[in-house]
């Protein structure tokens, strides 16, 4: 905590897009420093720094270095745009382009390196982005003039692997793979690795499942939210149900009927509100049994032990109100009965959905399979469509729904009770019935009795096979951040117009490069009237949790500044510093909190609503349509927020200006999709920027 910074927010809650938490920065850092804290003897990062200021950047990689000294660790970490001082840090460097391979060796000597092949690094600029730089088409500016008519001077990615293949570097890493040498160590006496990998698991089973089950509780017991929510959904529902169907007469089956079957059909669909609660936490759990945490077998018994207690108070609530108040069977036995089949049935039905979210790629996918789910089972449970009804082809539907047996058990259950035991005759039968068995063969249910404990059987079966299956999507089913195939950030760039070939990018109002005459977007843009913002004793306070009221953690204090047109302004600080807190208070975009002090718009004060027309926001998260491409995203935005006196030409004109300016035109015509299933997250920030 106190290398990496966070010590000050050690009892803060991370927080995500919809709960309040730490700074996208220290997010970063908490990050890096879970991985750090197990000690492993091998350690990989990947773009440790994005997010985090020079010094923190700094900070991290100095203590990488300093541990992997220290305890001789094996440490691989990958960089974008790392400042000087981080870069000095390095031992060796890898360097990377397209896929390549293109130099491996030395960090210090890189830059020598390129300089024997005709690229020299100009006095003004770093290493690090001599090297980013250099092997892309952008190098070609770093040649010197003798070299620009040397054929043998590496153009692309595969000469440039080619010339490294011909180096000594090469020659000399080839050694270290020498298969004597690697015999020879593996003869030797086991080492610390040899002896950490004799158990996959650092902890025993029992310990493991004992950690987990006790952050489960907490996460759980922490997202207040979702249980006030879920709470109050079972009262209302069960309130609703109860004075629906208030004291039912006694012979009134139909409706008895009705009161089971809506009774066991709400409390099924319970676990259907976690689906997207799952996918959200899906890849850190992915992260957390990569690394060796815990066995998935010890997540999912955990995770069904923390959903019982849930799940026996939404079943209490519920089958309390509605049976009492509904009049079913008065006896207390039956009341617990109703009350075990509905437990089963929820838990089972919890778990499907919980095996879909596991075993589908993203919310959409998984809540359209599980309603067709639902569908079916409602359809073929024996209410809907009594058994004797359902044809030939269909029946196989009822005989492996869960819900089919829960609702032949609780029927059952209900009927077999004394209330409905008068005898009577039938016509189709020379010997009296109960009134409960008339009523019972009406819907084509069996009068077994002892079919009810069958069918709760069933249904705790239904729910183990569910627990098995859950295990293995979590054990074998991964679904990666992004899609194998999908166009790598740098290979966008490079292939950009405005870097590969600058003359040729689009400009609005020149007809000879593709733009349109008359109402341009330049004339668009100088258009545009001209605004100072001001803002004069800015400060916002926040309670800490548990605190309502109270406004007890200062975020902003008595801040103020302007900012003039023609200038650009930059806001600096720290991670955690409140830079974005800043931003969303001018911006308008804080809905909790106290806020004071004034924020004026050429002198006078702004809204809201004011900043939100004369103004673009790219904030922090970026929040898209998935199913809408790059260049509709930015064709939407323009066409709505630009006045219908400029005409569709014209915006076609500008939405092709910012595509070239991100260098987002190899990838207009992409879906943008979701985390995991879609754009890379630097190509996402980009596609922000030109939306506003």
């Amino acid at each position: 905590l106190t290398v990496f910074g966070i010590a000050h927010v050690a009892d803060t809650l991370v927080g995500n897009e919809m709960l309040r938490g730490i700074s996208g920065g220290q997010k970063r850092r908490v990050t890096s420093a879970e991985m750090l804290s197990g000690m492993q003897p091998m350690l990989f990062g990947d773009e440790v720094s994005t997010g985090l200021d020079s010094k923190s950047t700094y900070d991290i990689c100095n203590a990488f270095a300093m541990l992997t000294r220290s305890f001789d660790m094996t440490t691989v970490v990958a960089l974008l745009q790392p400042p000087p001082e981080v870069f000095d840090l390095f031992d060796d460097l890898i360097l990377f382009c397209k896929g390549h391979i293109v130099y491996q060796g030395p960090a210090s000597e890189a830059a020598e390196y390129f300089e024997r092949l005709g690229f020299v690094c100009p006095d003004t600029m770093d290493t690090a982005d001599f090297l980013q730089q250099v092997v892309t088409d952008a190098g070609r500016t770093f040649l010197r003039p003798l070299a620009l008519a040397d054929p043998s001077t590496p153009a692309n990615a595969e000469q440039f692997a080619a010339a490294y293949k011909a180096s000594p570097y090469f020659t000399e890493r080839q050694q270290n793979f020498d298969p004597a040498e690697l015999q020879s160590s593996k003869e030797k006496e086991p080492s610390y690795l040899d002896r950490f990998f004799t158990v996959k698991y650092t902890n025993p089973w029992v310990h493991s499942f004992w950690l987990v089950l006790v952050r489960e509780v907490k996460l759980v017991l922490r997202n207040r939210a979702f249980l006030q929510a879920r709470a109050a959904q079972a009262v209302l529902m069960a309130l609703l149900c109860g004075t629906l169907f208030f004291e039912i007469k006694r012979d009134d089956y139909q409706i008895r009927y009705s009161v089971m079957f809506n009774s066991l059909f709400f409390l099924s669909l319970g676990g259907m509100s976690l689906i997207p609660v799952m996918m959200e936490e899906r890849h850190v759990l992915y992260k957390q049994l990569g690394a060796g945490f815990f066995p998935p077998s010890a997540h999912t018994l955990a995770k069904t032990f923390v959903e019982i207690p849930q799940i026996l108070l939404e079943i209490i609530v519920h089958v309390t109100f509605v049976y009492w108040m509904s009049g079913l069977a008065p006896e207390v036995s039956r009341y617990f009965f109703f009350m075990l089949v509905a437990f089963a049935t929820n838990l089972a039905m919890t778990t499907f959905f919980e095996v879909t979210a596991m075993a589908f790629s993203s919310v959409p996918e998984a809540e359209g399979i599980c309603s067709f789910a639902v569908m079916l089972l409602m359809l073929f449970c024996g209410y809907v469509i009594p058994k004797a009804k359902i044809q030939s082809y269909f029946l196989w539907l009822y005989w492996i729904s869960p819900l089919s047996y829960a609702y032949q058990a609780i029927s059952l259950n209900e009927f077999k009770a004394d209330i409905h035991s008068t005898l009577i005759n039938t016509n189709s039968s020379s010997t009296p019935i109960t009134q409960g068995d008339e009523y019972l063969q009406k819907m084509g249910i069996t009068t077994d009795p002892t079919m009810r404990w069958i069918g709760v059987l069933y249904v705790f079966g239904f729910y183990g096979v569910m627990l098995v299956v859950l295990y293995l999507t979590t054990r074998f089913v991964r679904w990666p951040e992004r899609f194998e195939g999908e166009p790598d950030a740098s290979v966008s760039m490079a292939a950009s117009p405005s870097i590969v070939a600058p003359a040729t990018a689009v400009v609005a109002g020149d007809p000879e490069r593709g733009g349109t005459t008359g109402n341009t977007a330049d004339a668009v843009v100088s258009g545009v009237e001209q605004y100072t913002l001001s803002f004069h004793n800015i400060s916002y306070k926040v309670d800490l949790p548990g605190q309502s009221g109270r406004y007890n953690l200062t975020l902003l204090n008595e801040v103020s500044g302007f900012a003039k047109p023609g200038t650009v302004t930059a806001l600096m600080g720290s991670s955690g510093a409140g830079k974005t807190t800043l931003l969303d208070v001018l911006a308008g975009r804080k809905t909790t909190g106290k806020i004071t002090g004034d924020i004026l718009l050429n002198g006078r004060p702004m809204s809201a609503l004011e900043f939100g027309r004369i103004s673009g926001y790219v904030e922090q998260l970026d929040l898209h349509t998935p199913a809408a491409t790059v260049r509709e995203a930015l064709r939407f935005s323009a066409r709505l927020r630009l006045p219908s006196t400029v005409s569709n030409e014209v915006k076609e004109d500008i939405v092709r200006l910012v595509l070239d300016l991100l260098e987002l035109r190899p990838l207009a015509n992409q879906l943008i999709g979701v985390k995991g299933a879609g754009l890379s997250v630097e190509q996402v920030k980009r596609v922000t920027i030109g939306v506003e």
